[in-house]
């Protein structure tokens, strides 16, 4: 259902009938293309959880019957905004939490550090696989180009370094702009 859901939701996105501006849009409409997905297979849509705790206080954007989540970061083309005001790739550093730091074995010093938001996503999902949870993805949406540029050598733990992030491109369905997006399985 997860990746019927998200091939639904990018072909609606390159057909340019379904276009968000923000993340929070993007996980709206893509727990509709979920929803669709789960009643044209028959399946309890019920089980689609959004927002939900999983690992002391951190959340994941999506839940399917705790057997798969789904991380979601969203890099919207903002015409005109300075690159260094960009929401996603410039939002404000966190430390990981405790717990999830001990199940994504980070070292002492890499539990101190501060990490950009989508970082902190691969750790979660890194130890979600390690506690309980068996499919965890990370879906990755860059409209500017700027977290395609810059993800590879942002990473700071030696943990999130040796990821690959194998990036496609796409066309936004309203002015054919270049867009690159991955899914990302822990």
């Amino acid at each position: 259902m997860l990746l019927s859901g998200i091939d639904l939701w990018l072909d609606l996105y390159k057909a340019g009938e379904k276009y968000y501006e923000n993340e929070g849009n993007l996980r709206l409409s893509l727990t509709k293309c979920f929803r669709k997905i789960a009643d044209h297979k028959g399946l309890n849509y019920e089980d689609i959880r959004v927002e939900k705790t999983i690992i002391g206080r951190t959340r994941v954007d999506f839940s399917f019957a705790n057997e798969v989540s789904l991380e979601v970061k969203f890099e919207p083309d903002y015409p005109g905004m300075p690159l260094t005001r960009k929401p996603v790739t410039n939002v404000v550093l966190k430390a990981p939490d405790r717990e999830v730091a001990k199940y994504a074995g980070l070292t002492d010093a890499e539990t101190q550090m501060r990490l950009y938001e989508v970082e902190l996503d691969f750790l979660k999902l890194m130890a979600l696989k390690k506690k309980s949870v068996p499919y965890n993805y990370l879906l990755c949406l860059d409209e500017d180009g700027r977290l395609y540029r810059n993800l590879a050598r942002s990473f700071k733990t030696s943990k999130v370094k040796h990821l690959s992030t194998p990036w496609k491109l796409i066309r936004r369905g309203i002015d054919n702009l270049e867009v690159y997006y991955f899914l990302w399985q822990a």
